[in-house]
């Protein structure tokens, strides 16, 4: 199980090296070297005391010990939240060839895509497997928000409505309709510009050039940054998912 209180249980007088070898048995040097560096431990970073690493760097470690032990569950709970770019895209590479069960909770679309064999749908009290990707599934919450309105029309409710109720009803259903639609479209260009305001700090966040400033209070302002739009993201399309049930 990999979540973010796992970074409180490095020991911080440990470097990479000394924490992946306690549990690499019998591997070789080169090979816990090899392995540290496709999460972002190259050179002498691999035996440099991991105290005074960022939460990004610290995040990385925990995760590359977990995956070390390949275990046949793997439960990833927002993995991807202190990691830049390129380390997403390592993570994701390391996780591909796992041959056990994989469970991820997260709001990263794109690992999700790369790891994910198959979707299931928790809905109503009921778990079903879904037949598709998350684009699939958007149209699919479209297309059953639609079917419900087509179903609930206004003429339905003038079989037992008043006649007086029968002038209000349909103008009260059209503005609610109208209201959530706008809600709706809000979202939607929010999360626009979320998603455009996440890639550029990815971006950011991929640069090395970034983690070579002596001073490490840039790259942690960046990755709170990104935490901060990522959590108002994953907010935004719970919202969104809330108003197409």
């Amino acid at each position: 199980y990999y979540a973010q209180h796992q970074l409180e249980q490095l020991d911080p007088r440990d470097t990479p090296m000394s924490a992946l070898e306690r549990i690499a048995g019998r591997a070789s040097t080169q090979e816990v070297r090899s392995f540290l560096g496709g999460f972002g431990f190259i050179g002498d970073r691999a035996f440099e005391v991991i105290e005074p690493f960022s939460g990004g760097e610290k995040a990385r470690l925990a995760l590359a010990l977990l995956v070390w032990q390949a275990p046949n569950l793997l439960l990833l709970d927002e993995p991807t939240n202190h990691l830049d770019l390129e380390m997403r895209e390592s993570l994701a590479s390391a996780l591909q060839p796992f041959e056990g069960a994989l469970v991820v909770v997260s709001h990263d679309r794109s690992l999700i895509e790369m790891v994910c064999d198959g979707f299931w749908r928790v809905h109503a009290g009921q778990v079903a497997p879904f037949d598709g990707d998350l684009e699939d599934y958007r149209r699919a919450l479209t297309d059953e928000r639609r079917a419900a309105n087509a179903l609930n029309k206004p003429a339905d409710a003038a079989k037992v409505a008043p006649v007086v109720v029968e002038k209000i009803m349909p103008k009260a259903a059209a503005s609610l309709d109208k209201r959530l639609k706008k809600r709706v479209e809000e979202i939607e260009h929010r999360l626009s510009t979320l998603v455009h305001g996440l890639q550029a700090l990815d971006a950011e966040l991929a640069d090395p050039a970034l983690y070579q400033n002596p001073d490490p209070a840039p790259a942690q302002a960046k990755t709170r940054q990104r935490e901060a739009l990522a959590a108002e993201h994953l907010a935004l399309e719970q919202e969104w998912l809330s108003l197409h049930d």
